[in-house]
């Protein structure tokens, strides 16, 4: 697919939603956030082990971190959104510490 630019920004592949939508989302990002790190451990064999420490806590933080932006985004389509960027560092560094490529961690952020 073809993006044109409009006023030197791309032209969004929808037009936002609704406001109000982010009110009604907020209180179901912590059982979502839940049903996502399941799919994910579910789907990925690496990560379907019972690990523990930083690497689970950084997992979850970054799937909170991406919910919560993406309602954040919702709520105000200006919120900046490199806010978490570092969070996704750690999680590749983690990745690397443990001697696996990018791929699933990919794979996760797609599921």
């Amino acid at each position: 697919m073809t993006r044109t630019l409009h006023q030197g920004k791309p032209e969004p592949y929808a037009a936002p939603l609704p406001r109000h939508l982010a009110a009604m989302m907020r209180p179901e990002l912590a059982s979502l956030a839940k049903e996502i790190i399941e799919e994910i451990r579910r789907q990925i064999p690496e990560y379907g082990s019972p690990i523990r420490g930083p690497y689970v806590q950084a997992l979850q933080i970054g799937v909170e971190r991406a919910l919560s932006q993406f309602v954040d985004q919702i709520e105000n389509p200006s919120t900046p959104r490199e806010r978490h960027e570092d969070t996704y560092r750690r999680l590749g560094r983690f990745e690397a510490q443990e001697g696996r490529t990018l791929d699933n961690l990919q794979a996760a952020f797609r599921i």
